[in-house]
């Protein structure tokens, strides 16, 4: 849907000189229902950016209207920080690494999920491999990274209890925040840390077990909490869609 569309909004030089790109669920091909956009556009250098703002504009408002809600935190073709040029992106990606803030880190972790979906996928590969170069041996900002994992409390209770939710939540555990995001992110740091180029979860993990971080065993046990995980998830979408 998001490559149609792009094709219809953009220009044919435009088409030609940029990378649409998406990101988070999408980019790792793990999202099955329309969740929010998260999509972002990278233009060749020297490109003519004459009609750049309105072919974005147009994009994201097309993704609404298919049924793909606008992002709560604006990473959408329509925001300027997420479509410019190849240069525009390695200095972003600099700047993510040099100032860590938390904003940064999510921003890392978006862009590294990222997959092209249209025009010149190798503006996506050049701008990948600047950041895993600017990565490479930089250990202290792979721990900060990393401790990202624990942004959100396990729901486990000392006894091995779940904790749920109360008021609007009553009786609901957050599935993502307290199981799929710890298996995504710790993953995901790993496979930065490292250099892998893989954006799937499952992808990922294959890579690091061939590198000796997990024996057979663990990645399968990892392997299964997840996928189990994301069945749960689905099924409450469905559940509450019926609602």
């Amino acid at each position: 849907i998001a490559a149609r569309l792009w094709s219809l909004v953009a220009a044919p030089d435009l088409l030609q000189r940029s990378c649409l790109v998406l990101m988070g669920s999408e980019g790792r091909l793990e999202q099955i229902l329309k969740t929010d956009q998260d999509n972002g556009l990278i233009v060749a250098d020297g490109c003519d950016e004459l009609g750049l703002v309105e072919a974005a504009g147009r994009f994201t408002e097309g993704m609404i209207a298919c049924g793909f809600p606008a992002c709560p935190g604006d990473v959408m073709l329509r925001n300027p920080a997420w479509t410019k040029p190849l240069a525009a992106w390695k200095d972003s990606i600099r700047d993510w690494l040099i100032s860590p803030s938390e904003q940064a880190l999510m921003d890392v972790a978006i862009f590294y999920d990222g997959s092209a979906v249209a025009g010149d996928e190798t503006l996506l590969a050049r701008a990948k491999d600047f950041l895993l170069e600017q990565v490479a041996g930089n250990q202290a900002f792979c721990a900060r990274f990393a401790r990202a994992i624990d942004s959100f409390e396990t729901p486990l209770g000392i006894l091995g209890n779940l904790i749920v939710g109360k008021g609007e939540h009553k009786d609901e555990i957050d599935i993502k925040k307290g199981g799929v995001f710890p298996i995504v992110h710790g993953i995901r740091a790993l496979a930065l840390e490292r250099g892998l180029r893989e954006t799937g979860t499952i992808a990922r993990l294959r890579r690091l077990t061939e590198a000796g971080l997990f024996d057979k065993a663990q990645a399968s046990q990892i392997g299964d909490a997840f996928a189990a995980l994301l069945g749960l998830r689905l099924q409450a979408r469905i559940e509450r869609m019926r609602l």
